[in-house]
């Protein structure tokens, strides 16, 4: 993108940023054509300078705001989709299915097992494409009861009751509180934007099957100031296995991770994790 494209860019974003209510977004296109636009280019080193030098630029204020617009836009864009206009996810929908291909074959997922999701949001489009590539069975978890109540309506307009019925449960859960069966799950996603991913892991891990499979989406470019990554060396019970990304996802990446021995202390450290903060 040039340089004069990507300063146009920068002022647009300036220009929403400052104009931005708490909990009000403004318009869906203006919200929507925000987050497009900044996911987008990301990784652009020029953007990226543009942002961290501006003497006006407070990280946790522009997470904040990132983070309060996505949320609020997701609800938006289901009611969208729930009134009928399924157009109103394109074209996100439509760019993810690459990374969401990767996404799937790394978690191995076959259509028969659980995928567990925390952090599945009002707009479940991860859902959605899973089922749509391995027919996944997806359980969405989240800590916002109305995202909750909207990903079911959304998945029921597309699939419909039925098959809704099938393969997908919801779970209204906030992330300190998630209690799973010891050794029951076989593949799970922590959303980007899960806080404290460090914590929640440790917190999961007695609940992993010894051939789980997990995959952590981890933040890259201008979206390290949004979203939390991963301390790794926090996390001895995990190994990593491989890394995930595609080029129209440029604001992200996933790691995949597999359980070390079970049996060790670590492993079954239930109750030391740290949640100060936490959200699902």
């Amino acid at each position: 993108m040039p340089n004069d494209s990507i300063e146009a860019l920068y002022e647009e974003s300036r220009a929403f940023i400052s104009a931005h209510q708490p909990n009000h977004p403004g318009s869906f296109e203006a919200a929507n054509t925000f987050i497009y636009k900044l996911r987008t280019h990301s990784s652009a080193a020029s953007l990226i300078q543009l942002f961290e030098s501006g003497a006006d630029f407070e990280p946790g204020a522009f997470k904040r705001m990132v983070i309060d617009t996505e949320v609020q836009l997701e609800k938006m864009m289901a009611r969208e989709y729930i009134a009928g206009h399924a157009d109103c996810i394109e074209p996100e929908m439509r760019d993810g299915y690459p990374m969401a291909r990767k996404e799937a074959e790394a978690l191995a997922l076959d259509g028969g097992e659980w995928l567990y999701f925390v952090g599945c949001g009002a707009a479940p489009l991860t859902a959605m494409r899973y089922h749509d590539i391995c027919a996944a069975h997806v359980v969405c978890i989240d800590q916002d009861a109305e995202a909750l109540r909207l990903a079911e309506q959304m998945l029921q307009q597309r699939y419909g009751a039925a098959v809704v019925a099938a393969s997908f449960r919801f779970m209204h859960t906030r992330a300190e509180s998630l209690e799973l069966a010891r050794r029951s799950v076989k593949h799970l996603l922590l959303a980007a934007h899960c806080r404290h991913k460090e914590a929640l892991m440790l917190q999961l891990a007695p609940s992993l099957a010894d051939d789980c499979r997990v995959l952590v989406r981890l933040p890259l470019g201008l979206y390290r100031h949004v979203y939390d990554s991963v301390d790794f060396d926090q996390c001895p019970e995990y190994r990593e296995a491989l890394r995930v990304d595609d080029a129209a996802e440029p604001f992200c990446q996933a790691a995949l991770l597999t359980v070390k021995c079970k049996d060790s202390p670590i492993a079954q450290a239930t109750g030391k994790a740290s949640f100060t903060g936490a959200e699902a």
